[in-house]
C-alpha cells in the first residue's frame, strides 16, 4: 500500500510539474477556469469557421444559379 501512495504521489508531482508548465499553474480552480476559456474561445472560432464556410458555400450557389441560368441561352451557340 505504502509503494502505490508513494508512486500516486510521484505522478502527481509529475502532472503538477507538467501543468505548471504548459499553464503556469496546477491549482486545480484555476485549471478548469483555464479550461473554460478554451473551450469557449474554440467554439467562437468553430462558429466564426461555419459562418465562413456557410458564406462560401452561398457564394458558389449563386455561381451555379446564375451559370444555370446563362447556360441554355447560350447551348445552341458553338463554342469559340
Amino acid at each position: 500500500a505504502e509503494t502505490q501512495r508513494e508512486a500516486a504521489k510521484q505522478r502527481l508531482d509529475e502532472l503538477k510539474s507538467q501543468a505548471r508548465d504548459k499553464y503556469g499553474t496546477d491549482d486545480l480552480g484555476q485549471l478548469r477556469t483555464k479550461l473554460d476559456e478554451m473551450i469557449a474561445e474554440n467554439a467562437r472560432k468553430r462558429a466564426a469557421y461555419q459562418a465562413e464556410l456557410d458564406k462560401i458555400e452561398s457564394g458558389l450557389a449563386e455561381v451555379e444559379r446564375q451559370f444555370a441560368e446563362a447556360a441554355p441561352a447560350t447551348s445552341g451557340q458553338p463554342r469559340r
